[in-house]
């Protein structure tokens, strides 16, 4: 879902009239399907930057919330695959299977944390 909205948002952006862009925009969300959790999320971003001091122009609102999603992006699928991973571990038989696991496991913690920091 994030994919097909940063895509909608670089193709009709630009042919959108600035004071109908909130509108256009969650319109659109709720229109093509898109889960609650994710209309939620561009809402709430949409009120943030649209009354952040100089950053108001629609193109400003459209990149930084592209940067957010594609933030969330990854965060959704290092969390799938911290879960996959942690599903194998518990699968894992002997200690010689429990290693490689564990390192992947810990490499997508950090990786993460990480992606949690830049918020």
């Amino acid at each position: 879902e994030i994919t097909k909205l940063i895509r909608w948002l670089r193709k009709f952006v630009p042919e959108i009239v600035e004071s109908e862009y909130s509108t256009t925009l969650l319109n659109y969300l709720s229109k093509e399907g898109f889960c609650l959790e994710l209309r939620e999320l561009v809402a709430k971003q949409i009120i943030q930057y649209r009354y952040q001091p100089a950053k108001n122009s629609e193109t400003r609102v459209t990149d930084k919330l592209i940067v957010d999603l594609k933030k969330r992006f990854i965060e959704v699928g290092l969390r799938k695959t911290r879960t996959q991973l942690a599903n194998d571990h518990r699968r894992c038989i002997q200690a010689e299977e429990e290693i490689p696991v564990m390192d992947k496991l810990r490499v997508v913690e950090e990786q993460l944390m990480l992606a949690k920091k830049g918020d």
